[in-house]
């Protein structure tokens, strides 16, 4: 899950740290949204990522959600939930 400390990084930044750091990993990537689910102020997404790593050329093939939280329409809130963990996903969308 990416958190910040709102004082100090702000949703955008911490998105943008996270996601340059996670690419560079990659010699390929391609991140896919399948299912896009709006739920009040939050979105909940079925994600597929694919890529070959850059360092062993492991291929990855991977689903997983990922849940924005807005406010304002700005997101405020980034979090992800493992392969398998749509229900705990789901939860922390209804609350």
């Amino acid at each position: 899950m990416c958190s910040w400390a709102p004082a100090r990084r702000t949703p955008s930044t911490c998105a943008a740290s996270t996601a340059s750091g996670h690419a560079a990993s990659f010699q390929e990537l391609w991140i896919e949204a399948l299912e896009v689910e709006a739920i009040g102020e939050r979105v909940l997404v079925r994600v597929r990522q694919r890529g070959r790593f850059r360092t062993s050329g492991i291929d990855v093939d991977v689903t997983y959600f990922q849940l924005w939280t807005f406010s304002g329409g700005r997101a405020v809130r980034f979090q992800v939930f493992e392969p398998g963990a749509e229900t705990e996903a789901r939860a922390a969308a209804d609350r």
